[in-house]
């Protein structure tokens, strides 16, 4: 009896201690960009607002929206740009995504995108 107790009491430590072994939770990576040299970080929020506007679309959030009554669509749906089409926009504009660029994109910044 007292090998089944002491057994049982080993597994139960080993379980316990394997939880306390998890990897703890990694900061977010930033954006970030690289950009030819001298560029700027306004010059890189410019890009990035100016590909916002060229490739924004209202995109529906599912379920029944209300119309607002003002002609600004449903209250079900965003303006949000296309994932790939920003990412193309910023690509043209010499703007290449890179968690370690100079160039970070401050949290107030960030934007979502469609895809």
């Amino acid at each position: 009896m007292k090998i089944l107790s002491l057994t049982f009491i080993v597994i139960l430590s080993a379980s316990i201690a394997s939880c306390a072994t998890e990897s703890p939770v990694q900061p977010p990576v930033p954006i970030a960009y690289d950009a030819e040299e001298g560029t700027t970080q306004s010059q890189m929020l410019q890009a990035r607002f100016e590909c916002w506007k060229e490739t924004a679309q209202r995109v529906d959030q599912g379920g029944f929206g209300v119309s607002d009554g003002f002609g600004g669509g449903y209250s079900d749906s965003k303006v949000l740009p296309d994932c790939s089409a920003f990412s193309a926009c910023m690509a043209a504009r010499g703007y290449i995504r890179d968690p370690r660029g100079a160039l970070i994109v401050p949290k107030s910044a960030e934007i979502n995108c469609s895809n």
